[in-house]
């Protein structure tokens, strides 16, 4: 038994002492038809409750249907989530491989050119080597 259950008890039973103590002055008919009376009373508020609970109990199902509902949809939405999560990051992955094979084709091309800008500056100092004793002698 819990405190709820011993104090909801005391206070049945302080209701009824109540209503029993102002009984003492009646006959036993009025007693008898005075309790009926308070059962009756006692009854409907026991329905009153029992159709509370029941509402209660429908909303409950209306919230628990419209929680799963939503739970569905937002599984529904995480998986999408994924799905698109992985096509853009393939995406984006192909196009770094990309950027990179570009960047790697750039590089060896300027290698190529500083080669050549190499090789033909070399090429310039050797025909300038070769023609400076041509030119020096034409000026004297």
């Amino acid at each position: 038994m819990t405190q709820s259950d011993s104090h909801d008890r005391r206070d049945l039973f302080a209701d009824f002492r109540n209503v029993t103590e102002g009984l003492g002055d009646l006959s036993a008919g009025s007693r008898i038809l005075a309790l009926e009376f308070e059962l009756f009373q006692a009854m409907k508020r026991a329905v009153d409750a029992d159709d509370r609970c029941a509402r209660l109990e429908g909303k409950l199902d209306d919230a628990r249907i419209r929680a799963d509902v939503y739970a569905e949809r937002v599984r529904e939405l995480c998986v999408r989530a994924a799905g698109d999560r992985a096509s853009i990051k393939a995406f984006y992955e192909r196009e770094l491989r990309l950027l990179q094979e570009a960047y790697a084709a750039v590089k060896q091309r300027c290698r190529a050119l500083d080669d050549l800008c190499r090789s033909l500056l070399l090429t310039i100092e050797r025909a300038a080597c070769e023609d400076l004793p041509a030119v020096k002698r034409a000026s004297a």
